[in-house]
């Protein structure tokens, strides 16, 4: 998207992590074996991950900073997709948190040290501990490891095995599967007094690092 690259929009081009990943959902999943699944995908950029996904026959939620959803729904165009406007660490809209997502995608999140705590934030509030979470990343900094530091308390992190054919072209691109802890509770999606799907313990002490 020229006009994104030309406001200074990281979103505004495709990243490795985002190719990797397309090809790993591609390599490893059948066309129509997500059928019937909600999937979001976080931080959607071009909205590539967020195709794929949905051309494996799920519904599919693509998210990304304000600014940046009118780029993502001028070139996206699939029946089974919407752009939705979300802000990481902040109370979660009502439309997102009035879903139980099955899935949940992200590609080369955490390059940024300001914003993995919020990151993590929101994938807690996001999931259950039904719910998958696939990350590509490529290490960069210290930001990475901080990120990792963080999710490892709520999440169990497993790195995945790659078929050399994913990862060509794109060197140091990882892929990581998340499942949230049994036990481990997150903060409240939304501070306001509504019941929703993910009823969460507002005071552990688990979560003092967001707050």
């Amino acid at each position: 998207d020229r006009t994104a690259l030309a406001e200074g929009m990281t979103g505004g081009m495709v990243w490795d992590a985002g190719l990797v990943l397309s090809r790993y959902l591609a390599w490893y999943l059948e066309p129509g074996s997500w059928a019937g699944k909600r999937l979001l995908e976080l931080g959607s950029g071009t909205g590539l991950v967020g195709l794929c996904a949905a051309e494996l026959g799920a519904s599919v939620t693509l998210t990304d900073l304000e600014s940046m959803c009118p780029h993502l729904e001028r070139h996206i165009c699939h029946p089974n997709v919407n752009v939705l406007p979300l802000t990481w660490g902040e109370a979660l809209p009502e439309n997102i948190l009035n879903t139980n997502f099955h899935v949940v995608l992200g590609s080369d999140l955490a390059y940024n040290d300001d914003s993995t705590t919020r990151l993590a934030k929101t994938l807690a509030q996001l999931c259950t501990s039904d719910t998958i979470v696939i990350l590509t990343h490529r290490r960069r900094a210290e930001a990475e490891d901080r990120f990792f530091g963080l999710l490892d308390k709520w999440f169990e992190c497993n790195e995945s095995q790659l078929e050399p054919e994913i990862t060509e072209g794109s060197p140091n691109v990882e892929v990581w599967s998340l499942v949230r802890r049994a036990g481990v509770l997150g903060p409240d999606p939304n501070p306001n007094p509504h019941p929703h799907p993910h009823p969460q313990q507002q005071h552990d002490d688990a979560w003092d690092v967001f707050d």
